[in-house]
């Protein structure tokens, strides 16, 4: 299944899970933006830790123990 297709099935079952609003107005949530913001800061700490230097404390890198504490937060 390709990435547009994927996506559009996404959305109709949204839409059929949330039939009292539009989609639209029902993600517009301040805990929907708040998701979407960490999800933001964790790809972004993947992105970041896939070019920092190859650095482990204990065997684990840093950013694991950022990402595990945005987790936590979240």
């Amino acid at each position: 299944m390709g990435g547009i297709a994927a996506q559009t099935v996404a959305i109709v079952a949204a839409d059929i899970a949330c039939r009292r609003a539009d989609l639209e107005h029902a993600a517009a949530s301040a805990q929907t933006l708040l998701f979407g913001w960490l999800l933001i800061v964790l790809l972004s700490v993947a992105l970041l830790a896939s070019f920092s230097p190859q650095v482990t404390v204990l065997g684990v890198h840093p950013a694991s123990v950022v990402v595990l504490a945005c987790t936590r937060a979240g």
